[in-house]
């Protein structure tokens, strides 16, 4: 199976336009640099295999179905809902991908608030360390 850097991009592009993300929110969640996203999204460079499945993770896709979606294997509809529903290979319907988004999104929230939660610890000790050296 192969399919040009273009077909990738257009695919990656796809893909995130039905999961509702800007180029920016899907790098930021991706761990990559925009500028990358959009090369990749453009066909001008092709993403590591480790970056293309963070991305099609993001997205709620598996690299099974963006490839088979990327060669065209798709049912009589466009490949969507149509294989049988234990079929762990069938292409995600568009309620499934915006429900994956939305608990990636609900799941980042929260890893902020840890993360902001810390900073404020952080903060405090080190007010606390700063006042106590000032005391010496």
């Amino acid at each position: 199976m192969s399919f040009a850097k273009e077909d990738l991009g257009q695919l990656l592009r796809d893909l995130r336009q039905r999961a509702g993300l800007t180029q920016t929110a899907a790098a930021r969640v991706a761990g990559i640099d925009i500028s990358n996203l959009s090369k990749y999204e453009g066909g001008r460079d092709v993403p590591k295999l480790a970056t293309l499945t963070r991305l099609l993770d993001v997205y709620g896709v598996d690299l099974m179905q963006a490839l088979r979606s990327a060669s065209g294997q798709q049912g009589e509809n466009g490949g969507v809902g149509e294989a049988d529903e234990k079929d762990p290979n069938r292409p995600l319907t568009q309620e499934e991908v915006e429900s994956g988004v939305a608990e990636i999104r609900s799941d980042i929230r929260e890893k902020l608030e840890r993360i902001r939660r810390e900073a404020e610890r952080l903060e405090d000790e080190l007010k606390s360390a700063e006042q106590s050296v000032t005391l010496r």
